[in-house]
């Protein structure tokens, strides 16, 4: 019974795609791959129930999805694993030659690269003289390293990459996208650091869903490269 319903499903999808589906039928379908053996309807349903809706439903925590009634762990770890796979999705298309010429093409980029993340995570990306992305490269996740650590290690994948320019972009998903003092301080280190090497700091991004804060656009950075400028001036005549 559970062979023919599934085949039928199956074939709903070859000729017209998964958005003829409802969203319990589509998440009927993707659990067809975890729980091989058993009607996956009811629990579609009750998801849906559960979370409000199929975004809620991939959004929500392994835990929270582990006490639907019905829920199994490959279950739970499939679903759970749908936001990082769209995300890996979305940024390996965008490697293909990306250019980032103009804010409105670097905030898509940096939108889709911190899609789904519930923590904290910088990363530096690293351009040639057209501005086209040479590498994106994660330079820490969670835990707070210190800023000198990530100053060299920036200053590291800067060179090892060749990089002509960069753009340093960090999200915050507390959801409020103003910098701190830190941020501002590291920010400085961060293109003081990048001067003496010669390598341009473009601007620093902080994200939070769709909404951003460019230092560049804010003019935050002219204040900060001012002050770089007149730290390496002073060192040179001294």
């Amino acid at each position: 019974m559970h062979t023919g319903h599934r085949d039928r499903v199956k074939d709903k999808i070859i000729k017209g795609g998964l958005s003829i589906l409802s969203p319990h039928e589509v998440l009927e379908f993707l659990l067809f791959y975890a729980i091989p053996r058993k009607d996956t309807n009811g629990l579609g349903h009750r998801l849906i129930e559960e979370f409000g809706s199929l975004s809620g439903v991939l959004n929500a925590s392994y835990e929270e999805l582990m006490n639907t009634e019905g829920m199994t762990k490959s279950a739970a770890v499939l679903l759970t694993s749908f936001p990082e796979l769209f995300r890996q999705y979305n940024l390996d298309l965008l490697k293909i030659k990306t250019r980032l010429p103009t804010p409105a093409s670097t905030l898509n980029y940096l939108i889709n690269l911190f899609n789904g993340e519930k923590e904290e995570k910088v990363y530096l990306i690293c351009l040639d003289n057209s501005l086209n992305i040479i590498n994106c490269c994660l330079i820490n996740s969670g835990t707070a390293n210190s800023v000198n650590v990530m100053v060299r290690q920036i200053s590291e994948a800067a060179l090892k990459n060749k990089a002509v320019s960069v753009i340093l972009a960090h999200n915050h998903p507390s959801g409020n996208v103003r910098p701190s003092r830190n941020d501002v301080e590291f920010t400085r280190f961060v293109m003081l650091s990048l001067s003496v090497l010669e390598i341009n700091f473009y601007d620093h991004y902080i994200i939070s869903g769709k909404d951003y804060f460019s230092f560049r656009l804010e003019n935050v950075l002219d204040n900060i490269d001012t002050k770089v400028n007149n730290f390496l001036n002073d060192k040179i005549r001294y």
